[in-house]
């Protein structure tokens, strides 16, 4: 496995090479892979049961940690608040839910932020 994008800390990225950002779509969104963006680059499973292959391909790092559990829910950070009414700071959240700005609310997983979006509740 190899990582792209800017160090986000963890111990990954002084175990394992770092790679420029690649070119393509993640391997779990299929969403592009851009500039700035952190990530992985790792081997992905495909075909049938009778005929699997390994392919290498990038997957973003909120894509990564949603797919293992690491993150719970992902909500939409709106001048402070989240759009669902979760209480408090985001350091304060339970364990596993993070945010994205209104600009990335496709990442958002909380059914509650994403019903405000699509009732159009959301004045930036």
């Amino acid at each position: 496995m190899k990582w792209f994008g800017p160090d986000w800390g963890a111990p990954c990225c002084r175990s394992t090479p770092q790679i420029l950002t690649p070119e393509g779509t993640c391997e779990f969104c299929t969403e592009p892979i851009t500039q700035g963006q952190r990530g992985f680059v790792m081997m992905h499973a495909r075909g049938t049961p009778d005929a699997v292959r390994f392919v290498e391909g990038p997957v973003h790092l909120e894509c990564f940690l949603l797919n293992t559990g690491a993150i719970k829910d992902v909500h939409v950070l709106l001048h402070g608040a989240a759009l669902c009414g979760l209480r408090g700071l985001p350091s304060e959240w339970p364990d596993g839910h993070r945010w994205v700005g209104v600009e990335d609310q496709r990442l958002a997983t909380c059914a509650a932020c994403k019903r405000a979006i699509t009732a159009g509740d959301v004045q930036a």
